[in-house]
């Protein structure tokens, strides 16, 4: 009777361990929720089935982490999207934003990586438009206030910066431009 009993319990751990081995196959292959029935249903079946009740426990939780991680896949990739969409339409602090919350999830993701490289060039061009706009304004300022009748003015040649004269009074202006194309002239 006693062997019996010992060989009853080990054709039944026998069975828990291929049916426990069956369900870990159909929950690899995705089968996530058919590998949990399956379980639940041999537990119904035989209660005192070794280890059953302890692997539906970590299937479930696996489960539960795997559509964790998927909603998360789905956040950052929309976030992508977002940050994409916000940088073609010139929305570049914005998009920057966007693409820095996303690297904050996933550093390592190259949609998010090329938006971010993206806007952080395009806003150091605009501070150095910036930047050059100020200092061509106050140029300009410099000028002004430095031309009055009798004044004079030199430009270097060579230099892109327009050389122009902009009569701001009331008055006509006069003015004589010496000077010739020679390189090296003043």
């Amino acid at each position: 009777p006693r062997r019996a009993c010992h060989f009853r319990a080990s054709a039944s751990q026998r069975a828990a361990n291929v049916a426990i081995a069956t369900a870990r196959q159909q929950f690899a292959r995705g089968e996530h929720e058919a590998a949990i029935v399956s379980l639940e249903t041999l537990l119904r079946g035989a209660p005192a089935s070794p280890g059953v009740s302890a692997e539906i426990q970590r299937l479930r939780t696996e489960q539960a982490q795997l559509a964790k991680d998927a909603a998360a896949a789905a956040q950052v990739q929309e976030l992508v999207a977002q940050a994409e969409a916000e940088w073609k339409r010139g929305e570049v602090d914005a998009a920057l934003a966007s693409a820095e919350r996303v690297l904050a999830q996933r550093p390592e993701e190259a949609r998010a990586l090329r938006v971010r490289d993206q806007a952080r060039e395009r806003l150091k061009d605009l501070a150095d438009l910036a930047d050059r706009r100020t200092r061509a304004d106050q140029a300009v300022r410099r000028a002004v206030a430095f031309m009055a009748s009798g004044a004079f003015v030199g430009f270097k040649a060579g230099e892109p910066n327009g050389h122009h004269l902009v009569n701001r009074s009331e008055r006509p202006a006069r003015f004589l431009v010496i000077g010739s194309r020679t390189p090296g002239d003043v």
